[in-house]
């Protein structure tokens, strides 16, 4: 399920006002197009009133007698023209010229006309640079460098030059935004960390992963890839980056992956060593089919129902672009795309979150491990792995012990830089707020893009201690703690810490439900999310005849 209301939003901005007395100009005036972006002399762009659109594009301006700079004459006060006035755009200097109004109704005027020149953006070229090889699309070669200085046509272009100006430098800023992010985030260094046979077994102790595990994961992508192009895009234009780009992501890589799990449907499960590499080239395919989209935009298209290049230049987020950090949204990508991982990953095993006793671990239930704990709002939470041996029935052994999660110890090293327990602890938290064990994929993404929408997450804020990144089951023993008067076996060893010989026990139900109180149910309900159910170990020393699952524990494997 994708976030409609969105994506219908989109295409609601820039649809008022569409008509102007601007045609396209058809004059082969040649164009000088440099082969350097000189930086231009900073000048404060002049506070202009709203621009009037039955003002000629052609009204007389003193020219350069030479390019880069005016004959000296007294009739002009400018070194380089007056389009020098409005150097330095900025989304305030944007609105001030009412540029989008005045994109809607040149747009209007000539959209009838982009067929037959090459496109919106070589329209848009031909009619302020008297060039119409300045596409800007990838598929025409390097065409998308201006030098405002020395674009005569831009010079006399009269009320229209200042939004005209604007225009050309968002759609080119656009253009380096989509060739920086696919520059990148397709680089190898995307895939290292998960194309690796021991990655998986880093993080899972069994060969295989099983294949409904696999289609979730394949959907938590969608918006990883959202995310990691949101961050490489100016803020306010995250959510339609995001949106974008995830619906595009489902359009294009999710196709590839249900391929590779349909060619395994008369199987049940999905090898593990196998995971990382098709993560990583969906990623890879994904990002491509993301930057796909600047052509389509360039042609004046709407890309995947989220509306024409209007609605990404919007508001001149681009006017002023500094270009793709590649370093950070690399190490954005790969923190999205290993923690999503890994958590899967976790979620086939009896790795678990409890706790909801004091920071100090005075509630009488023991405590939990040090290395693995945060404390929230005054209670502490802690992550557990139940390992399992097998062996003889009467040894120790034979009922496992509480440990650190697989691959725990490699978390903030190398290839799992930047993810910390803590992040897992608090994201899995989160998560078991919002929806208890039933935080899905659509969920994470529509949470997400809300957050960015209303304002109150930023894309550097998603990372491994956002909502949902993890959603490792919560057992919440706080009702436990707080009851002192309930007779509870074996209450002091409910949490334990991490060790060879520390096995917890539950001997009555320790989980509290949606009503904030312990239940059977709800520790059912807890167990089953967290791969135990029909798992009595946590039982091995409770008195004859305690149960959880409401039948008698097996008494006759303990003689």
């Amino acid at each position: 399920m994708r976030p409609c209301s969105l994506y219908s939003l989109y295409l609601l901005l820039g649809l008022a006002l569409r008509s102007s007395t601007l045609p396209l100009d058809s004059d082969s005036a040649p164009s000088i197009v440099p082969s350097y972006r000189p930086s231009p002399p900073r000048f404060t762009p002049a506070t202009t009133s709203p621009i009037d659109l039955t003002q000629s594009a052609t009204s007389p301006v003193r020219l350069p007698s030479q390019p880069g700079g005016f004959d000296g004459s007294v009739e002009s006060n400018y070194t380089c023209g007056p389009i020098e006035r409005y150097y330095n755009a900025s989304p305030a200097a944007w609105d001030r010229a009412n540029t989008g109004v005045w994109l809607d109704r040149w747009w209007a005027e000539n959209q009838a006309n982009f067929p037959q020149n090459g496109g919106f953006s070589s329209a848009l070229g031909r009619a302020f640079l008297g060039n119409p090889n300045w596409s800007c699309r990838d598929s025409d070669g390097p065409n998308c460098n201006i030098n405002p200085c020395n674009e005569a046509k831009l010079n006399r272009a009269g009320v229209d030059m200042e939004p005209a100006y604007y225009v050309l430098q968002s759609v080119m800023n656009l253009h380096e935004y989509f060739t920086g992010i696919a520059a990148a985030l397709q680089i190898s260094a995307i895939g290292a960390a998960l194309a690796k046979d021991k990655w998986a077994y880093t993080f899972h102790k069994e060969k295989v992963v099983p294949l409904n595990a696999m289609k979730e994961i394949l959907n938590v992508l969608t918006t990883t890839v959202g995310i990691a192009a949101a961050f490489a895009a100016p803020f306010s234009n995250a959510v339609k980056i995001a949106a974008a780009s995830s619906n595009t992501m489902f359009s294009g890589g999710i196709t590839a992956a249900k391929y590779s799990i349909q060619s395994r449907e008369n199987t049940t499960a999905f090898e593990a060593a196998k995971m990382g590499g098709l993560l990583s080239d969906l990623f890879v395919s994904s990002i491509l089919n993301l930057a796909s989209a600047n052509d389509g935009l360039m042609n004046g298209s709407d890309w995947q129902n989220t509306g024409d290049i209007r609605t990404y230049i919007a508001g001149g987020d681009f006017v002023n672009f500094a270009g793709v950090d590649k370093e950070a949204a690399v190490k954005k990508a790969r923190q999205l795309l290993v923690s999503s991982a890994i958590n899967f990953l976790w979620r086939q095993q009896k790795v678990f979150i409890m706790g909801g006793g004091p920071c100090d671990n005075s509630g009488g239930v023991g405590s939990g491990p040090d290395q693995a704990k945060i404390c929230s709002e005054g209670r502490a939470w802690y992550l557990f792995y139940w390992m399992e041996y097998g062996g003889f029935h009467l040894s120790k052994k034979r009922w496992g012990n509480v440990d650190e999660p697989p691959g725990f110890s490699e978390l903030g090293k190398g290839d799992y830089e930047g993810i910390k327990g803590e992040d897992i602890i608090k994201s899995s938290l989160d998560a078991y707020k919002v929806a208890r064990y039933e935080y899905t994929a659509d969920m994470y993404q529509r949470r997400t893009e809300d957050a960015l929408n209303n304002g109150t997450l930023a894309p550097s804020e998603v990372g491994p201690s956002w909502e949902g990144t993890f959603t490792i089951p919560v057992c919440d023993i706080s009702p436990v703690v707080q009851d002192t008067d309930t007779d509870f076996p074996k209450r002091d060893v409910i949490l334990q810490p991490w060790g060879a010989n520390m096995v917890p026990q539950w001997c009555r139900p320790v989980c509290a439900g949606p009503d904030g109180k312990v239940s059977k149910d709800a520790t059912v309900e807890f167990l089953k999310a967290a791969q135990m159910d029909n798992f009595i170990s946590f039982q091995m020393y409770c008195p004859l005849g305690m149960w959880v699952f409401g039948e008698p524990r097996d008494q006759s494997r303990l003689r």
